[in-house]
């Protein structure tokens, strides 16, 4: 049997020559037997030294020939990759031809057939060479990331974690940014800084927990189940990135803390905007293990003054962290898998030190709501997260600006009225909720003014909280006395009874509260407010009278008289008949009472 072949003469284009070839030349025949070679050439490799000269030549062509037309040829070399993988399990000394692995995975023309057995020899390839030559080949390993599938990147992200600790990084920022030019490969970059997040975000007892317990057999003995719906996802991972960490290999705590120390090092040395790290230097100065938080606090002040903190971006990233992900009614929908849960109450407790120096973080909405109700009012309460929470809401009454504070005031108002209600044993906290309701009642007067019910409750707290909670109260009352000087004939009527009626109260600040509203909210004309002045003007404490009597006298060094009142003087006959009239009725109390 013979193949013709036709061969196009150079010298003359109209003249064809013919030459005559044996069959075993055809090109299928050809490729079928450069296989068969190739698999006697391994067969007969003894020693590892052998095998890693022959893998050398040929693993990666090998690999190539899986694109062959031919089905036989790409049975013959499936059953060869099979065989190569087997013989490796069982000869760890082995060397693998990673630069060619590395440069043939690359290659955008390659088949998805060809790429996933590449990726199958440089995984298990990459861990058998030394540290020194995987931080080498780390550079090469990270341009391999952009434009694969996720399943791809996870494989090499994996390869390269443990990696990086052996690198040294360059002493200059220039040296560090030509090595590792990931600014100019925003997609690559963003792969490793989510990555590097969830490994920061990582605990140390994870490894346990994606133990399965050993079984009467011991068939299960020591393997990792990722898999098991009983295993939850730690605080600030999703269960998709969990199992992404713990699929195959999962890290050790000693050889997790190594990791976590060598991201900031990576970090840190130039690689990335010191805007993009801002966020996980935040998470890993929040570590429990000491080496990591140090070095990450060491470095968070570095860059203190050069990072802009009112940053949307860096918020943004912040309140993710510290929420997780938020299911939100006409939101597109977020897988299950991909919900990330919020972080412990360590990291939050960190995350909330920049939140309350950052202005514009009172301006993200709706985040910043949430956050406040979701540490008050959650199923995990802290002690020290609800307190946090609260000067919170006094930085968003401080810092919010109008339009978006008016969008949910009377949400934020009823959250503080409802902790005071309910936080009857932490006295700290229920006194900056009183001050809270101050200041927005300061910045929404309208929100009090509808219903004074609030003031009530206010006023009787005064006479019923002790200690630094009473001054928290009489300090959210000075606050809102603003608010209620253009009442209603009906609220103004209610106003009257309940100052009077707190005129007489033993408390002296339930005094002096009530001294401030009756000059505060209504004019000076008006007779009942001066009767109570009158009345303030006997008191026997000192601060209560000399209120009193600067009111009357229109004293302008009193710090609530407003300055643009005009001097007018009540009717004097109506003024004494009201006067006379309360003195009666007290006299008449007084008879009766002793009767």
């Amino acid at each position: 049997i013979y193949y013709v072949e036709p061969e196009a003469n150079r010298s003359n284009k109209h003249c064809i020559r013919y030459r005559i070839l044996p069959a075993m030349e055809t090109p299928a025949q050809d490729e079928n037997a450069l296989v068969e070679r190739v698999f006697l050439r391994i067969g007969s490799a003894e020693s590892d030294e052998q095998l890693q000269t022959v893998l050398g030549k040929f693993l990666a062509p090998l690999i190539l020939k899986l694109n062959s037309p031919d089905e036989s040829i790409r049975s013959k070399v499936l059953k060869l990759l099979a065989h190569i993988k087997t013989r490796l399990k069982s000869r760890s000394q082995v060397r693998l031809p990673l630069d060619e692995l590395l440069t043939q995975f690359q290659d955008p023309g390659a088949t998805p057939f060809i790429t996933n057995f590449t990726i199958l020899f440089i995984k298990l390839g990459f861990p058998r060479v030394e540290p020194d030559r995987q931080a080498e080949l780390l550079p090469l390993l990270m341009s391999c990331l952009e434009g694969r599938s996720a399943s791809h990147q996870d494989n090499i992200l994996q390869l390269l974690l443990p990696a990086l600790q052996h690198v040294k990084m360059p002493k200059t920022e220039v040296e560090c940014s030509a090595k590792f030019p990931l600014k100019d490969k925003p997609v690559v970059k963003q792969l490793l800084l989510d990555y590097f997040m969830d490994v920061l975000l990582l605990p140390y007892n994870s490894f346990i927990s994606t133990i399965t317990p050993h079984t009467e057999n011991g068939s299960d003995a020591g393997t990792v189940n990722t898999q098991s719906p009983s295993v939850p996802a730690p605080p600030g991972l999703s269960l998709s990135s969990f199992k992404r960490l713990t699929a195959e290999n999962p890290l050790q705590p000693e050889d997790l803390e190594k990791a976590k120390l060598s991201i900031i090092t990576f970090l840190t040395s130039g690689v990335v905007e010191e805007s993009e790290i801002a966020c996980h230097l935040v998470v890993a100065s929040s570590d429990t293990r000491h080496s990591v938080a140090t070095s990450a606090d060491m470095d968070l002040k570095k860059i203190m003054g050069s990072v802009d903190w009112n940053s949307k971006e860096i918020l943004s990233k912040l309140f993710f962290i510290f929420q997780g992900t938020v299911v939100v009614k006409g939101q597109p929908t977020v897988k299950p898998d991909d919900r990330r849960s919020s972080v412990g109450p360590r990291i939050r407790l960190k995350i909330f030190q920049f939140l309350l120096k950052a202005r514009e973080a009172a301006n993200i909405f709706p985040a910043c709501l949430q956050l406040v109700f979701d540490c008050l009012f959650g199923p995990t309460p802290n002690a020290k997260l609800r307190i946090l929470a609260v000067e919170f809401v006094h930085h968003i009454c401080l810092n919010c600006e109008e339009v978006k504070f008016s969008m949910f005031d009377g949400v934020l108002l009823n959250g503080m009225l409802k902790l005071i209600e309910e936080a009857k044993e932490d006295s700290k906290l229920r006194g900056l909720a009183y001050v809270a309701v101050g200041k927005i009642g300061r910045r929404s007067p309208h929100r009090l003014t509808k219903d004074i019910q609030v003031v009530q409750t206010f006023f009787d707290a005064l006479c019923q909280e002790e200690g630094d909670t009473r001054l928290a109260v009489q300090e959210s009352l000075s606050m809102m006395s603003d608010a209620f000087i253009n009442l209603d004939d009906t609220n103004k009527q209610l106003m009257e009874a309940l100052l009077l009626q707190t005129i007489d109260k033993v408390e002296p600040q339930a005094r002096l509260v009530t001294v401030q509203y009756a000059l505060t909210v209504f004019p000076s004309d008006h007779i009942p407010s001066r009767y109570i002045l009158m009345l303030g003007a006997g008191d026997i404490k000192e601060d209560v009278r000399a209120e009193s009597v600067k009111a009357l006298r229109k004293t302008h060094t009193s710090s609530f008289i407003k300055q643009t009142d005009k001097n007018v003087l009540p009717d004097f006959v109506k003024m004494v008949t009201y006067v006379v009239e309360k003195d009666l009725d007290v006299l008449a109390n007084m008879f009766i009472t002793k009767c």
